[in-house]
């Protein structure tokens, strides 16, 4: 039987606890599931390196093994830069999460051009330059796992949330061509599918500037009233950050894993069984996105 490979030499798959240790990156590590994740994996015992945007401490007790650094995802020297750094430090990197996300609300006419931009620069073209630099790494190690953070709003647009939604859609096809591209390397991706949660993300979502004064008016009101009351009573950010390292502590089993309730569950299934024009009528009563007689 074929040894495991697990720090960057073979080990056994009785080896110490020393040799179960990872090295793990976590992109958007400062709240939500980044954090949720972060905080788990380094009280197990794992290496951590948090990138945010926003600086933070790590728990006490947990300053040796959860390191964080302020870091723009936005930026290719800063992203090349942070790797290159936990390259020379560590020698490899075994977990690479890419979680860092933003939010936009608007209609897909009344959202410019640029506030798209800047939203893909995140939430896509972030990833994008992660993979960019680690890869190269894991590749040379021969092993690797690679935990896209994408949205049950990958599968389901929600009205209003297009240029989010779309991005989220995005992350699911590169995430399926990382996989196949990366699989003969030894090289695992895998996709974490949250529903709506209880995170700073409610309130650190942004508006369109067309959107104030909206011509969707009431709809527009309405559908997002139902959006930010689902997310405030939605999962814990701590429910994603659990699946995150479970994954992390086995081995990719599936390549999607769809973390909601059962109702948005069961949802995204509907789709691609009944009519879609059907599905979009109930959907739509749904998210209070029926029109006003």
């Amino acid at each position: 039987m074929r040894d495991r490979r697990v720090t960057g030499r073979r080990v056994s798959p009785g080896g110490n606890r020393e040799d179960r240790r990872k090295v793990i990156v976590i992109t958007g590590a400062s709240s939500g599931f980044g954090r949720a994740a972060a905080e788990t994996l380094a009280e197990a015992g794992h290496r951590v390196y948090g990138l945010s945007v926003d600086s933070a401490r790590p728990p006490r007790g947990l300053d040796g093994r959860l390191r964080h650094a302020r870091v723009d995802i936005r930026s290719e020297k800063a992203v090349r830069a942070a790797i290159l750094g936990i390259i020379r430090t560590e020698k490899r990197i075994d977990v690479l999460v890419n979680n860092a996300g933003v939010g936009i609300a608007g209609a897909v006419d009344e959202t410019s051009t640029d506030e798209a931009r800047n939203l893909f620069d995140v939430n896509l073209w972030g990833l994008h330059r992660l993979c960019r630099h680690v890869v190269p790494q894991m590749r040379r190690q021969g092993f690797g796992t690679i935990i896209n953070v994408s949205s049950l709003a990958g599968f389901q647009a929600i009205p209003f949330q297009g240029i989010y939604s779309a991005s989220k859609h995005a992350i699911e096809a590169m995430s399926e061509a990382l996989s196949m591209e990366l699989k003969p390397f030894g090289i695992r991706v895998c996709v974490v599918e949250p529903g709506d949660a209880a995170t700073s993300f409610t309130r650190n979502r942004l508006y369109s500037r067309q959107s104030r004064g909206s011509a969707y008016g009431g709809t527009f009101r309405s559908v997002m009233r139902t959006v930010e009351h689902d997310e405030e009573t939605g999962i814990a950010a701590e429910v994603v950050g659990a699946c995150i390292a479970r994954i992390v502590d086995g081995r990719p089993r599936r390549f999607r894993y769809p973390v909601g309730n059962a109702l948005q569950r069961l949802g995204i299934r509907l789709k691609h069984v009944v009519p879609y024009a059907l599905f979009e009528w109930g959907a739509m009563r749904v998210f209070g996105a029926v029109p006003k007689p």
